[in-house]
């Protein structure tokens, strides 16, 4: 993982550690998340998952594919013939195909 999306995670983590401190103050015990985020197999296959079954409802509009390929450690071909479903293109966006008018019609 380079040290731009490792900078991102640690940003977004002290984000909400600011929530998890008022949260921990009303009582609530919370447990350690044990994440190495230095994990690239995990994190290969957390979007491999993502892909498979998150992103036909939830766009990741800021990140590309060639992007995903970069910092996983993943070749351009391999991202394109296991990652790819659509006609997107490697250099495009991770969206979905979904309208948001059909998504709020169907799914409320």
């Amino acid at each position: 993982m380079n040290t731009r999306t490792l900078a991102i995670l640690i940003g977004l983590l002290a984000l909400f550690s600011g929530s998890a401190a008022m949260a921990a103050g009303g009582g609530i015990t919370l447990q350690h998340a044990n994440v190495n985020v230095r994990d690239i197999a995990a994190s290969q296959r957390g979007a491999k998952l993502f892909v498979n079954y998150c992103l036909s409802c939830h766009d990741a509009s800021y990140m590309r594919y060639n992007r995903l390929a970069e910092d996983l450690g993943l070749g351009e071909e391999l991202v394109m013939e296991n990652l790819v479903f659509a006609d997107a293109k490697i250099g495009d966006t991770m969206e979905i195909a979904m309208r948001p008018q059909d998504a709020e019609k169907w799914l409320g």
